[in-house]
């Protein structure tokens, strides 16, 4: 990573960098891997060393990128942790990869950082203020907390961050210059939390060949115009979509990334690619939603987007018909992966957006991809199966959990995704869903993302997640949580819905259950907690008598 950016330095040292309109901050290269080199400075002033876990639990802003490279830049491995996590969370994060450091904001909104930190490390209440450098029994391997600040806040027990950055002396300075030469390219670069939907989040291991790789190779499939290309990433940096497809790759492709916000907002997304002629913007179904309905609203000149890529849920065609046709996003791009491998599949844009759109995508160079029966065998073309891949976007490990990581990794080292998928004739992958989402009604096997496809069609419907819950006949039934349009409330009904389907699916695919949400239960990340609505639709329907 270190490598790219003093390359990048050298190629376009005046070109901007990065943009947060939040807060007016414009970086150039040359001026980014400045403040990059004087934190690395301060880092090392604190004494840690290579191979060290430093981790970030933050909101998207500057500070962000900036640890994300200073910590590449002495070999430190970075922890990229949920800022929407709360005490325990936090806890359990810094103890199962042993943090020695982490960066983290005060406050932020109605979140108390530094009242979480005090919690966890009491001993902080009798530091000098200014100072973080802390000892714990409970977390032998902790040493230091540092407050990201714009403000000279001196509380005790933490460093400011404005502080790291005046603290290296030129000793400092070469001695990190030195630490930087020392970095190879099979060295861990970062762990990332998985978005932990059902039970405790795992840490998953990346070195910095595999994230260089696939940032790389990302930017060349999807077409990005070396140093030309503007990216807006509304994507939290503690998100892969964040910092390896955002920060990373506008970094080997020596271009410009725009953080809209230290949020998700729609509204600022679109004033920045109004603002900043952005040609490519980022997100998950959920947010390309919110796009077209503050566009509908509010009519940004959008000109300049060219295209863009969608990932992190499974995506309805009528959403990608939507986007060409309203946000001008023809050169829109479907993408697959998860935080154990990044992206793998992506559309094909040499083809034209109808025919994009009819598989997940196809599998990125220098990848494997293969699909198993349950016994182990690649199954024939066209035939869905158990979707796994091999080669070097994907992760090293799980951290300190090697019965996880034997459960995921076959002894060939295929990786299990734990995904449905089939391979079409044209070496394209179409995703059917995840295995535990799979319903099976009677001993029919159904897909939740087709009937969820079918169910989209129907003008008005804004988003639909489909769902097995527990039949005392059948073993399960198909239950749809839909969210329709305020102007089309009165025409969508159940029997509308049930009416539309009935010719276009098989009658065992047609849900039983169809509930009318406004909201749907996600994670932090914007993910789907299918676990969830099952929960609250067998409480709501009273399904409990047909659990066994």
């Amino acid at each position: 990573m270190n490598d790219r950016l003093k390359l990048a330095v050298e190629r376009v040292s005046t070109k901007t960098f990065v943009v947060f309109p939040e807060s007016e901050t414009v970086k150039t290269y040359e001026q980014f891997y400045s403040d990059v080199l004087s934190f690395a400075k301060g880092l090392v002033h604190l004494n840690l060393s290579k191979g060290d876990r430093i981790a970030i639990c933050s909101p998207n802003n500057y500070m962000w990128v900036v640890t994300q490279f200073a910590s590449s830049l002495l070999g430190l491995i970075l922890v990229a942790i949920n800022p929407g996590y709360r005490e325990t969370e936090l806890r359990y994060a810094l103890k199962k990869v042993g943090v020695s450091c982490l960066v983290a904001p005060i406050k932020f909104k109605s979140t108390n950082y530094y009242k979480m930190m005090t919690a966890i490390f009491p001993e902080m209440n009798h530091l000098p203020k200014g100072v973080g450098l802390i000892k714990s029994k409970e977390f032998p391997e902790f040493k230091n907390f540092i407050a990201i600040s714009e403000e000279n806040a001196n509380l005790n027990g933490c460093w400011n961050s404005n502080d790291i950055l005046e603290m290296g002396s030129k000793d400092d300075e070469n001695k990190a210059i030195e630490m930087s030469k020392l970095v190879r390219s099979d060295d861990l670069a970062n762990i990332q939390y998985t978005s932990g939907t059902t039970g405790q989040p795992k840490g998953v291991v990346s070195a910095h060949h595999s994230i260089v790789n696939n940032a790389n190779l990302c930017r060349h499939e999807w077409g990005l115009k070396e140093s030309e290309t503007i990216m807006c990433m509304p994507c939290p940096l503690f998100h892969a979509l964040g910092c390896v497809l955002g920060s990373l790759l506008t970094v080997v492709n020596q271009s410009t990334i725009v953080y809209p916000s230290t949020i998700f907002s729609a509204n600022q997304s679109l004033q920045a690619v109004c603002n900043e002629k952005c040609d490519f913007i980022m997100g998950t179904p959920t947010m390309y939603v919110d796009f077209l309905k503050k566009q509908s609203e509010k009519g940004y000149n959008l000109k300049s987007l060219k295209g863009g890529l969608i990932a992190g849920a499974p995506v309805a065609a009528p959403l990608i018909e939507k986007l060409i046709n309203e946000m001008n996003m023809k050169g829109i791009i479907v993408s697959y992966g998860m935080t154990e491998m990044n992206l793998t599949l992506n559309s094909d844009i040499s083809v034209c957006p109808e025919e994009r759109i009819k598989s997940t995508g196809k599998v990125l160079p220098h990848m494997e991809c293969a699909i198993f029966d349950d016994n182990k065998h690649m199954v024939p073309l066209n035939q869905v199966g158990h979707l796994c891949f091999r080669g070097i976007s994907v992760m090293r490990e799980y951290w300190d959990d090697q019965e996880k990581t034997n459960k995921d990794y076959s002894s060939d080292r295929w990786f299990h995704t734990g995904d449905l998928a089939k391979m079409n004739s044209d070496g394209s992958v179409t995703i059917s869903g995840r295995e535990k989402d799979m319903i099976i009604r009677g001993g029919e096997n159904i897909y939740p993302s087709e009937v969820e496809q079918f169910i989209m069609k129907i003008d008005g419907i804004v988003e639909v997640q489909v769902v097995g819950v527990p039949d005392e006949r059948l073993g399960e039934q198909v239950c749809a949580w839909i969210n329709v349009k305020e102007d089309k409330k009165e025409l969508i009904t159940v029997e509308y819905i049930k009416e539309y389907l009935k010719n276009k699916i098989t009658y065992f695919k047609i849900p039983k259950y169809i509930l009318f949400k406004a909201d749907f239960p996600r994670t932090a990340s914007g993910k789907i907690q299918k676990f969830r609505i099952q929960e609250e639709t067998i409480l709501e329907l009273e399904l409990n008598k047909h659990l066994k």
